[in-house]
């Protein structure tokens, strides 16, 4: 499975939001206003590929 991992910068360190996997529909900084569909992000997986 391919996921997306959304962190934000808080007071110096590195903070996890939230990971999301290939059927989900996400709206994430610094996009928001944008619904992404993560599973059209990424080209399909290969045979023999980890999914």
């Amino acid at each position: 499975m391919r996921t997306l991992t959304v962190s934000e910068l808080m007071n110096g360190r590195w903070v996890e939001l939230g990971v999301h996997g290939d059927e989900d529909i996400i709206r994430a900084a610094p996009f928001e206003d944008f619904e992404l569909k993560l599973g059209t992000l990424w080209p399909p997986s290969q045979r023999g590929e980890d999914t």
